[in-house]
């Protein structure tokens, strides 16, 4: 059976509900991942460091879950949200900067950062991490691997 190429988002709910939501597409995202050999991207629209929190211990205990032979999880980056990922940041973000290079590390995932955003914001490539890569416009780079390279997108709206 063909997987989707596009799930429905996650988005705002209890707290408990949000957890169970992001665990199952997550998980969805890892084994898909193993089953897709163009790959899976994960768009994040999180609001608070709580929501990305989330979303990252999540990820992280996938490293014990086995799936080493996943490929990386693209996590796009484009918005506020991004802010939490550049070294003018850093000690106000250190724990889930931390965790994204530890996930980058084990292979779990991927993050680009939106260029546009980056000049927008008024940071440069030079104000991200060594883990971190651009591209010029996130949203288009999302459409395009959902539609050109054959990627399956899992939205989260927390």
């Amino acid at each position: 059976m063909p997987l989707p190429t596009s799930a429905p988002p996650i988005s705002r709910g209890d707290s408990a509900m949000r957890g169970l939501a992001v665990l199952l597409v997550v998980t969805s995202s890892l084994i898909s991942a193993s089953a897709l050999a163009d790959g899976v991207f994960i768009d994040l629209y999180p609001t608070s460091h709580e929501d990305i929190k989330l979303i990252l211990d999540t990820l992280d205990d996938s490293i014990s879950a086995g799936h080493a032979d996943a490929p990386p999880i693209l996590m796009m980056l484009h918005g506020p949200q991004a802010g939490r990922f550049v070294r003018p940041g850093y000690s106000n973000n250190k724990s889930l900067v931390d965790q994204v290079a530890k996930l980058v590390g084990y292979g779990v995932i991927e993050v680009k950062i939106c260029a546009t955003w980056l000049e927008e914001a008024g940071y440069t490539e030079q104000d991200l991490f060594p883990f971190t890569t651009t591209v010029p416009f996130g949203p288009a780079e999302l459409e395009r691997l959902a539609q050109e390279a054959g990627y399956t997108e899992f939205s989260i709206d927390l």
